[in-house]
């Protein structure tokens, strides 16, 4: 609140947050009886009642598509779509995982999550009115209730609608038996995060799964045609050039389809902040540099730019193999082969660019 250009900040969930605001500034009551705000009076920071979670999110309206004039003009990045249009739907909140790099601070560690009727009647808009052919569920974890993924796809299966759709999971959330059942109802990508191949930055980050049982989850998603991508992070407080080559050479070792390598990054009320951050230094912190690809503070013994090299050679040595050129290659030999092309080309100069 010390940057003049804004009037009000919105503190935890904003959807009712939001609506109550603009209706007191409309009908000019004070907002001080608004939940979840914080403002500057008389250059003083104003904090109003805490915002309780909300319980049941079945209440919140579908997302306005209708205000979007083509819902072709919004496209994944290249690794994430087979076929357009596609859309996307967020149909939990929180995850009950504990990893220091991950903040919390909006939908904390509860989780919530809609119903699967719910679910179900926005995907019917998209197939019917918008004529959407792939969804991507933007879940920080979708398959955590199996219950309601099968409610899901039975109510699917009755009104004969069917699907390709993309989904972000965590490695010991699935068994193979149903990931067959996933990719029988339209699965055809899921994205696991990893974050480490070694096992002793993987305790130290607090993420609780087994590289072993990853692997497994891996090679069943190989053998059901499903693809995956590894979620993978280079600089953790606690890595060393050692345990980031562990993580090259777990992921080269691994038949995933792709990978994301972003740098741990401690942002503002995550555990890692706490850790890295020293309190006296927190007016000093450059916040501009909070984006996941700028190594900001180094683990010890390395530097920024060790950190920002060995996140290139990830992305070389993983991305620069016949069979991954192959693949893409032939991926352009379609409908969206062009915007492809494209995309392919800018993370081309990326990965052999080198870094700044």
């Amino acid at each position: 609140m010390s940057y003049s250009c804004f009037d009000y900040g919105v503190i935890g969930e904003g959807e009712i947050t939001s609506y109550e605001l603009s209706e007191a500034l409309n009908n000019n009551t004070d907002v001080r009886d608004v939940d979840g705000l914080v403002y500057m009076k008389d250059g003083k920071i104003v904090y109003t009642n805490p915002r309780k979670p909300i319980k049941n999110i079945d209440i919140l309206p579908f997302p306005a598509r209708h205000l979007v004039s083509n819902i072709n003009s919004y496209v994944p990045i290249l690794c994430d779509y087979s076929t357009l249009p596609v859309a996307n739907i967020i149909t939990s909140r929180g995850c009950p995982g504990c990893c220091t790099f991950c903040s919390n601070a909006v939908f904390k560690r509860t989780y919530r999550q809609r119903s699967a009727q719910n679910i179900f009647e926005e995907i019917k808009i998209l197939i019917k009115q918008y004529k959407v052919r792939e969804i991507h569920f933007n879940d920080d974890t979708f398959l955590v209730d199996k219950k309601r993924i099968y409610e899901l796809f039975e109510l699917c299966k009755k009104e004969k609608i069917k699907f390709r759709w993309t989904c972000f999971a965590r490695v010991d959330n699935v068994t193979f038996e149903f990931l067959k059942f996933l990719k029988q109802n339209g699965c055809w990508h899921i994205s696991f995060g990893i974050e480490s191949g070694d096992t002793r930055v993987l305790t130290d980050i607090k993420k609780k799964i087994s590289l072993d049982k990853a692997e497994e989850v891996i090679r069943w998603c190989y053998k059901l045609r499903i693809k995956t991508k590894g979620h993978f992070m280079v600089g953790h407080p606690t890595d060393t050039v050692e345990s980031i080559n562990k993580s090259i050479e777990y992921a080269l070792r691994i038949p995933f389809s792709d990978v994301v390598v972003t740098v741990s990054t401690p942002m503002p009320g995550i555990e890692q902040f706490n850790e890295t951050i020293p309190a006296d230094k927190y007016k000093d912190y450059d916040f501009s540099n909070l984006n996941a690809w700028l190594s900001v503070i180094p683990p010890k013994g390395m530097t920024s730019q060790e950190v920002l090299m060995k996140q290139k050679e990830f992305y070389r040595r993983f991305y620069l193999r016949f069979s991954i050129i192959l693949r893409y290659g032939l991926s352009l030999i379609s409908f969206a082969g062009p915007k492809r092309f494209v995309t392919l080309f800018m993370n081309f100069l990326y990965v052999i660019l080198p870094s700044k």
